[in-house]
């Protein structure tokens, strides 16, 4: 719950901000956030240093990491104060608390996300002088962006054949996160799992047992499938989810300050500040991980045959040869009344990726609103920027609950 304040001048028509920044859970964190006068981005980052803590003079006892802070894009440090600007990584800052000099984003913020509610269930495990995190309690962890390096690191090096340096990757994605280094899909695996927390555990538990009942129902269609899938399409289906990891961490600083809400399935209020808005970098996002996760959920159709009585490859009204090629927005249809694959892709939206793909997605000036159109000439829709990262977030869970569906297959785990 530490803060920094930092002034700085913006680069374009020097008006001052005395900046408010909450120490993060990553070793460095950039804002990018509009000037409260000319509305142009200016750009900060803060890195952090949690291996060197220091005392505060005034707070006999306390301690925070040491920290650096530089400017990034169109503004510098400058001595005098201005409009206070609340800036937190991991957590949203209200629109009436964005100027207050005294607001605790993430005090008020998890306690909203049921931190104390935990404590309070929970409390007779703690020791009395246990001290607690807060961002753990709301299902966080911490470093997230370097265990998303080291885990993409880990996985291209493998691709490459360069398996020493994969290993060397995998064991610093273990340290603090794992009871010791596993192998790189087994790694994946559990990743994705803490990636998409408890609150989808059950869920993708569902999803499992769906497929075990699959192989149970006729293992030789379920071998089927799985043959089908490790010669057609495992390579380019393990290749796509690399991706939206990578895309994940190029957009990571936007995307982080939505990741614990959707994780717990928060409804977003309207009145939200956002500390980075870097629409222009997120714009593709949504539509190229659309077609990752509709380029893999055959798979979930094939299970859906087998367990309706019929071949992996068998439709109601088409053959595997043909689903394989109609529109990826009805690729779930088959399956749209098993309601355990709904997790999946309720998130899917096909006006949200055709508009992302078509280029007819635009955030309106000073505002928090997104206009898009279906195709780039289809009737107009909006969306706030802070939905836009919601939504995004769902994708990316629902695309490492495939993940973890394919890496069972794969590796003959059902």
């Amino acid at each position: 719950m530490v803060i920094n304040r930092y002034t700085v001048s913006c680069g374009t028509c020097q008006t001052n901000h005395t900046l408010r920044i909450s120490l993060g859970t990553d070793r460095y964190q950039e804002h990018t956030f509009p000037c409260v006068n000319c509305g142009e981005d200016m750009s900060v980052r803060l890195d952090i240093d949690f291996d060197d803590w220091g005392k505060f003079d005034n707070l006999p006892g306390f301690k925070a990491p040491k920290t650096k802070f530089s400017t990034v894009s169109n503004c510098e440090v400058c001595q005098a104060e201005g409009t206070v600007i609340n800036l937190d990584p991991n957590f949203l800052v209200p629109e009436n608390f964005l100027h207050n000099k005294y607001y605790f984003s993430s005090l008020h913020q998890a306690e909203r996300l049921g931190a104390f509610e935990r404590i309070e269930k929970t409390k007779n495990s703690f020791s009395g002088k246990q001290i607690l995190d807060i961002f753990s309690l709301v299902g966080g962890f911490r470093n997230l962006r370097e265990k998303l390096d080291f885990l993409i690191k880990a996985w291209s090096l493998h691709n490459r054949g360069k398996e020493n340096l994969a290993l060397e990757y995998l064991d610093k994605l273990a340290e603090d996160l794992f009871d010791k280094s596993y192998p790189l899909h087994e790694s994946i695996q559990m990743f994705s799992a803490l990636f998409i927390g408890e609150e989808r555990s059950e869920e993708m538990k569902t999803i499992l047992n769906e497929i075990k009942e699959a192989k149970r129902k006729n293992s030789l269609q379920y071998y089927n499938l799985r043959s089908y899938y490790l010669e057609e399409h495992v390579e380019d289906c393990l290749e796509r989810h690399l991706e939206s990891f990578s895309d994940y961490l190029k957009n990571y600083d936007d995307l982080l300050q939505l990741y614990l809400y959707a994780k717990q399935k928060q409804k977003i209020p309207e009145d939200i500040s956002l500390s980075s808005k870097r629409f222009r970098n997120l714009k593709m996002f949504y539509g190229n991980i659309y077609e990752h996760i509709t380029s893999s959920i055959f798979i979930l159709a094939g299970i859906n045959n087998i367990l309706s009585g019929r071949n992996f490859d068998i439709f109601e009204q088409m053959a595997l040869k043909k689903y394989m090629t109609i529109n990826k927005a009805n690729r779930a249809n088959p399956f749209k009344d098993r309601h355990s694959f709904a997790p999946v892709v309720k998130c899917l939206d096909s006006t949200l990726r055709n508009a992302s793909h078509h280029g007819a997605m635009k955030l309106q000036i000073n505002s928090n609103i997104i206009q898009y159109r279906s195709g780039g000439t289809g009737a107009l829709n909006t969306i706030s920027y802070t939905e836009y990262l919601q939504k995004c977030n769902e994708m990316m869970f629902s695309s490492c609950m495939l993940l973890i569906v394919e890496l069972r297959i794969l590796k003959n785990w059902i």
